[in-house]
């Protein structure tokens, strides 16, 4: 009881100890010099003034020559020496003057490059930038755009990747999830737009130009043809200056509707390539492969300047049957943006593969690479465990106690199929406290995606349970857990997954369960948890790393897995009477199934008996 009395005493006149800070709190400040731009005043001052100081030190340098010019004219009046010698010390001084502050300039924004942890590569890197002060292109009206929408200033990924675009180079940009990819090559694209649009009247832009009228000999065609009943030939197209292509049409909803937020006010047009027609000028247009493909003939890609793939690592990424279509949709749209000569191409993703490295070293000229943090790493501002379930059945109940016990919704739940998710879906349903839950796949159409994820927005739905290719790249900035109920197959797709959660510099957690069928491919997800500062199973570390035969099988070919629940039936809309009716019209089909099978049966036994007794009489004969 002393003791007791003593510690409450300490604790009302000291206050509480605090715990003392974990690995995870230092990998929190690292994650903000991922998210977050980092400036140090020194490098600051040095690029906001190094000019001014610039000129003052020549102001200074040519004051003292001038004095000194002036005594050496007195002294040695009439002599040359003394004038050439002053000459060179005077160039001398320039020169050095010069070549400190450049020195120093580039040692500043190296300093820069390396707090933010900004690696680039090739030739002629413009520097980064510090505010959007930095772009004289970027008007007041764009500013309030970005005010409005809490971008105050530009995150490590903008500061470098806005003046490669500006320069229009080729541009490979890889960068962590949530750190503002979207507004890196947004950006560019409207700058780029206005800049053409106030060029347009002096120059008049192939791209820009007005259709031009037919002569009067086409239109007396025209009219011919119209009295023959002939149809009318189309004659204008769509004209382009800038393609957005995303993997997914949930995600290029996202990116249109952000494009529509940055552009707000100014002389900027963007659409979002559906299944009706495109109407009226179209400077940017955000699209799907696949779509775009069937749109192709219809558009004039001749004045078009960039085209900008989005999540770009899903060019070499075959996790779904369709991917290989993909690749080449993409591949049909890339030659065809060839027509114009001044295109230029960005890439974009979370994930830096050295196989879309190589491609673009072979098939980009001049292109600038950049890589903001370590390449291929996961989030570290997202709590990550690793949990041995042991079986699809374990999976269940780790889920169950989670959702009961150390659940803060919103949450995403992965898995690795379409049928697997629509029974996760009823496992969840079933459960005895029932938690709102939503489901999105790409058995579901565009209206039930769009009402899933606005459930899901507006926390009527707790818990969203989808497939990889349906939530990867959404930006749902308040999840606060993402769980991978089925091992991802691929250290890209696990960064993909956790990526949901922890965006914008918020913290968040993921967990994902594996069993015993998936100890062979569970090493390189632990390693990928571990270099990110969190504790994994030990052994896990220990397990035989997977041959590159084993990595292209999981990734073409899903494990398979044991049932993870049985789906409910549909409960009958008519009652009892309208569910026993229908009852009757089931059984009534199965017997009508059966009587066919019997009957087919019967007909091939009938033929054997044929063809035997035609043998037997050929025998006999």
């Amino acid at each position: 009881s002393r003791m007791l009395a003593d510690d409450i005493l300490k604790k009302l006149t000291f206050g509480v100890k605090k715990p003392a800070k974990t690995k995870k709190g230092d990998d929190s400040k690292k994650t903000e010099e991922l998210r977050l731009r980092i400036v140090p005043e020194e490098v600051k001052r040095v690029l906001r003034e190094e000019v001014v100081e610039k000129k003052d030190e020549e102001t200074k340098v040519e004051r003292k020559d001038n004095d000194s010019d002036a005594n050496s004219f007195t002294i040695l009046a009439g002599s040359k020496l003394s004038t050439e010698i002053d000459e060179k010390k005077k160039q001398k001084r320039k020169r050095r003057i010069e070549g400190n502050t450049e020195e120093h300039r580039q040692q500043m924004i190296a300093r820069l490059r390396r707090v933010n942890r900004m690696f680039s590569w090739g030739d002629d890197i413009p520097e980064p930038i510090i505010d959007w002060t930095d772009l004289p292109e970027m008007s007041d009206r764009i500013r309030s755009n970005l005010s409005e929408a809490g971008i105050l200033d530009p995150s490590p990924i903008q500061m470098q990747s806005i003046p490669m675009m500006m320069k229009r180079r080729n541009v490979l940009a890889s960068a962590p999830t949530g750190s503002g990819k979207t507004l890196a090559f947004s950006l560019p694209l409207i700058l780029d737009v206005l800049k053409c649009r106030a060029a347009a009247p002096a120059a008049s832009p192939a791209h820009l130009a007005p259709a031009v009228e037919k002569p009067a000999k086409k239109k007396a065609k025209l009219a011919a043809a119209k009295i023959k009943d002939q149809p009318e030939v189309a004659v204008t197209k769509d004209r382009v200056m800038a393609i957005v292509l995303e993997p997914t049409r949930e995600l290029a909803k996202q990116t249109y509707r952000q494009i529509l937020k940055f552009a707000e006010g100014v002389d900027v047009t963007c659409a979002l390539l559906e299944e009706g027609k495109l109407e009226g000028r179209n400077d940017i247009i955000v699209s799907t492969p696949n779509r775009l493909v069937h749109r192709l003939e219809s558009m004039d890609l001749t004045g078009l300047r960039w085209m900008v793939v989005d999540e770009s690592d899903r060019l070499f990424d075959n996790t779904e049957g369709d991917e290989k279509c993909f690749r080449n949709q993409l591949a049909s749209i890339y030659k065809a943006c060839d027509v114009s000569k001044e295109v230029s191409r960005a890439f974009f993703s979370a994930t830096f593969s050295y196989e879309v490295e190589e491609w673009c070293k072979e098939n980009l000229p001049n292109v600038a690479m950049l890589c903001i943090g370590e390449r291929n790493s996961s989030n570290t501002s997202v709590s990550q465990q690793l949990v041995f379930t042991g079986s699809e059945q374990g999976k269940i109940v780790a889920l169950r106690d989670l959702l009961y016990t150390q659940f803060e919704p919103p949450a995403i739940v992965f898995v690795q199929s379409k049928e697997r998710a629509r029974q996760l879906m009823s496992a969840i349903s079933s459960m005895a406290t029932s938690v709102p839950t939503t489901l999105i796949t790409s058995e579901k159409n565009a209206q039930q995606r769009e009402a899933a994820l606005e459930a899901f927005r507006a926390g009527r739905a707790w818990v969203l349970v989808c497939t990889e290719i349906m939530g990867r790249g959404l930006d749902l900035p308040a999840v606060n857990l993402v769980v991978n109920f089925d091992l991802p197959a691929s250290i890209v797709s696990y960064i993909h997954r956790v990526g949901r959660t922890g965006r914008g510099g918020r913290s968040g957690r993921a967990i994902t369960y594996f069993t015993e069928h998936d100890m062979a491919m569970v090493r390189p997800i632990a390693n990928v948890i571990s270099q990110a500062g969190f504790e994994v199973p030990p052994y896990t570390l220990l397990l035989k790393a997977p041959t590159k035969k084993d990595k292209k099988k999981a990734l073409k070919h899903a494990p398979k897995r044991t049932h993870v629940a049985f789906l409910q039936k549909k409960k009958f809309k008519g009652g009892k009477r309208g569910g026993e009716k229908e009852k009757k019209e089931e059984s009534t089909e199965k017997t009508e199934k059966n009587k066919m099978n019997r009957v087919k049966k019967e007909g091939k036994v009938i033929k054997k008996d044929k063809k035997v007794k035609k043998i037997g009489k050929k025998i006999v004969e």
